[in-house]
């Protein structure tokens, strides 16, 4: 589909042969026929930085919304577990557990007393235990990756503006060190 629309030859090729200015077009946007009249554009990118030799291949797609609503899911609740390491409260929630299944074991029918087990394990854990605590996540991606990788962005348009071996070589040392702090900082989190 990406050889269907009009545009200047710089935003057509979309991988660039190593050690020349050779530029082809080998990177396609495939889509079934059902769906070709929603895509509007297709062009290749040089800005973006994919950290390969092939360029960003951008696509323009229209969307088609339908109308099927979703059922709401309903989230399940987490309980915290980790407090039953301590023998007190796992002592306090075996006592408070075993109380209220005893006072229901007369029930008539199976499924009845299926809920009042039910009911009596979440009580329980809602008393003793209590939900997880939801924990924001702590960003590994801090102001040292940010610079690497812009100073890294800013090595690789340089490099693209003026094809030298200097030039491609800073962005490659560049490329390394950012990948490299990127990693150790992902990593140690």
């Amino acid at each position: 589909k990406s050889t269907c629309f009009d545009h200047k030859k710089i935003h057509l090729g979309t991988w660039k042969c190593p050690g020349s200015s050779v530029v082809n077009q080998i990177d396609h946007v495939v889509v079934g026929r059902r769906n070709a009249s929603s895509i509007i554009d297709v062009k290749a990118c040089r800005g973006p930085n994919c950290d390969s030799d092939h360029f960003l291949v951008k696509a323009k797609v229209r969307n088609r919304l339908s109308n099927a609503q979703k059922g709401k899911s309903t989230s399940r609740i987490k309980w915290n577990v980790d407090k039953l390491k301590d023998e007190t409260v796992k002592k306090e929630y075996q006592d408070n557990l075993s109380a209220k299944i005893s006072s229901h074991l007369e029930s008539p029918s199976t499924n009845e007393l299926w809920t009042d087990i039910k009911v009596a394990v979440l009580e329980t854990a809602k008393e003793t235990l209590g939900e997880k605590s939801k924990i924001g996540n702590e960003e590994w991606f801090d102001q040292e990756c940010e610079a690497l990788i812009n100073e890294k962005n800013n090595k690789r348009r340089t490099w693209i503006q003026r094809d030298t071996r200097g030039t491609r070589e800073a962005y490659n040392t560049s490329r390394r060190l950012a990948n490299y702090a990127c990693r150790r900082k992902k990593r140690a989190w």
